[in-house]
């Protein structure tokens, strides 16, 4: 267990992983649909914080992957993939894919 988590951070990196996990965390404090607004307590966390940020981790998550793009577009073609889609993979494989018409 051990060994696959240490292999998980060197393969997707600790700030990559910690964005997934803020990514994540956010969509499960989501407030409850017609509840009120509650500004005093714990309950500003869910009502007030999470609504906020999850549009900034929207944004940082796009970030990362045009930037994930951008580190992949210098490194030689290891793996040749046929369609455009090959693009979208390299978010969800660490070591990503490039088309060979690039």
């Amino acid at each position: 267990m051990a060994n696959t988590l240490t292999q998980l951070v060197r393969t997707y990196g600790p700030l990559r992983l910690g964005l997934i996990t803020l990514v994540i965390v956010d969509m499960l404090l989501r407030p409850v649909p017609g509840s009120n607004l509650e500004l005093e307590g714990i309950a500003i966390v869910a009502n007030l914080i999470a609504p906020v940020l999850a549009p900034i981790l929207f944004m940082l998550l796009l970030l990362d992957f045009l930037m994930s793009l951008v580190y992949q577009s210098a490194l030689p073609i290891f793996v040749s993939c046929p369609g455009p889609t090959c693009c979208w993979l390299s978010f969800s494989l660490p070591g990503g894919c490039r088309s060979s018409g690039r």
